[in-house]
């Protein structure tokens, strides 16, 4: 990540499936915080995962406008292991995220990049009123750039096909070495059989 990923993002101008904007705000404040839990949730069940870019402002048109982190919020955002603790507990598997402070023209942004799933979607284990739900399953939808509990039977589909890719990979994966393994000790048995003669 760097400041010519921040320019990209913020190039980009406007919301996509992979790519959020937030204003600034403080990771203190109990509704942002779970706001934007839900989106990491949401971003972890979608191929590739996303960004969550923090410091851009809405106008009336509708653009953003690049305003940076004001320093107080800035700041609620450099301990990364108190963020990823709280996100977490929501998370059943879990989420990988990382959180990078950048410069921008010399402000500051916060960039919360999120991995998809690693082996199984991502459902939400606890329940918040009014923002995250117990046992959703959170998806950035198609339809518009927001994250949703999964609206439709192609968002639905898209994760199982993920799922199942990613399951057959990793079989794949096991029957290579099983067979490595095999070849292996078929070379050492004949390896031992020579010194043996």
């Amino acid at each position: 990540m760097s400041e010519q990923d921040v320019k990209r993002y913020i190039e980009a101008g406007k919301e996509t499936r992979h790519l959020e904007y937030k204003q600034s705000v403080s990771w203190k404040d109990t509704n942002a915080k779970r706001k934007i839990t839900k989106s990491i949730l949401g971003m972890s069940n979608i191929k590739d995962g996303g960004t969550i870019l923090i410091g851009m402002q809405q106008q009336r048109d509708k653009s953003y406008f690049p305003q940076g982190v004001n320093r107080d919020d800035l700041s609620s955002f450099e301990n990364e292991d108190e963020i990823k603790d709280f996100v977490s507990a929501y998370a059943d598997p879990y989420v990988e995220f990382d959180i990078k402070i950048e410069p921008y023209n010399g402000k500051k942004f916060v960039l919360i990049n999120v991995s998809e799933f690693d082996e199984l979607p991502v459902i939400c284990k606890k329940e918040c009123s009014g923002i995250l739900r117990r046992g959703a399953l959170y998806v950035r939808s198609r339809r518009k750039p927001e994250t949703v509990e999964v609206p439709t039977e192609v968002e639905m589909r898209e994760i199982i096909n993920l799922a199942i890719d990613k399951g057959n990979l990793k079989l794949s994966k096991r029957g290579y070495e099983m067979s490595n393994r095999e070849a292996d000790e078929q070379f050492y048995m004949h390896q031992l059989k020579d010194l043996e003669s």
